[in-house]
């Protein structure tokens, strides 16, 4: 009985390995895919945070626009 649970264990520990493989091998490209993306979604982010400040300036300049008056529901 000793044995059998024994060799039970060995097959279920070499099924468990070729899962943790073939894991690997599906999920390894999608990490390197979500790494790029949350790059270029910071630098978006940036890009958009730089705008913005922008944008709010030319309002202050142009329009006499003045942010501590801003309403909840004013919309840009």
């Amino acid at each position: 009985m000793l044995e059998r649970k024994v060799v039970e264990c060995e097959v279920r520990l070499k099924k468990n390995k070729a899962t943790i493989v073939m894991y690997g091998e599906c999920i390894g490209p999608l990490e390197d895919q979500y790494d790029g993306l949350l790059t270029d979604a910071t630098i978006r982010f940036e890009d958009a945070k730089k705008f913005y400040d922008k944008a709010i300036q030319m309002l202050i300049d142009k329009f006499d626009y003045n942010p501590a008056f801003k309403r909840p529901g004013d919309k840009l």
